[in-house]
């Protein structure tokens, strides 16, 4: 899976969206959740436990709605609702 098929499965799956810092044609792990990640975790335990070990270690970011990268500590709850 490219980074770029990385980055909107995940816009698919968790509806959360996250940008890795390298070329889009770059070969990543393959996102094969189901469900969304849970509302009530918090970007940064969500990057380390569900986004990390697929990328290893490119960096990588989730944007809010206005396009800014927000702390570590909001939920994805909050995340999600920025998008609207």
């Amino acid at each position: 899976m490219t980074v770029r098929e990385f980055e909107t499965k995940v816009w698919e799956v968790d509806t959360v969206r996250i940008v890795i810092r390298d070329r889009q044609t770059r070969s990543v792990g393959t996102y094969t959740p189901r469900n969304a990640a849970k509302e009530n975790w918090n970007i940064t335990g969500y990057l380390k436990n569900r986004i990390s070990p697929l990328i290893g270690d490119r960096e990588v970011v989730v944007l809010d709605g206005k396009g800014k990268i927000p702390n570590g500590r909001t939920l994805l709850k909050n995340i999600r609702d920025s998008y609207n």
